[in-house]
């Protein structure tokens, strides 16, 4: 199985960059998900267009799930990226399961969230 490899390099430039990326959030986040070109992945959140823009040229299917899930089968997922949502969710364990529901055997849930001393 062949794997992107991410540099600092390769996050220059990405859209969505003040926020998550030059924490390194999403970079540590696709490093975690091992991703690789034949994967199908999702991502919902804070800055998902952007998200979705730099997986886009990464892997064969990227799909927002904002607004919910439609027509998403269970198992059609390699990965599920959420970033800084669940703070914002009404029911955080459904988000979760849902987000589970669409997940391959071995897919990956990738969740990024804000830490408890955040003051934004």
């Amino acid at each position: 199985m062949t794997h992107t490899s991410l540099s600092t390099h390769d996050l220059e430039g990405t859209p969505g960059q003040r926020d998550g990326l030059q924490s390194g959030s999403f970079g540590a986040a696709i490093r975690m998900a091992y991703l690789h070109p034949k994967m199908a992945v999702a991502v919902t959140g804070a800055e998902s267009e952007g998200m979705a823009a730099y997986l886009a040229a990464r892997v064969e299917k990227v799909c927002l799930l904002e607004g919910g899930t439609p027509d998403l089968a269970d198992a059609s997922l390699d990965v599920v990226f959420a970033n800084r949502v669940l703070q914002h969710h009404p029911d955080p364990r459904e988000a979760i399961r849902e987000w589970m529901r669409l997940l391959r055997p071995g897919g990956r849930l990738v969740i990024t969230e804000l830490d408890s001393g955040h003051t934004n």
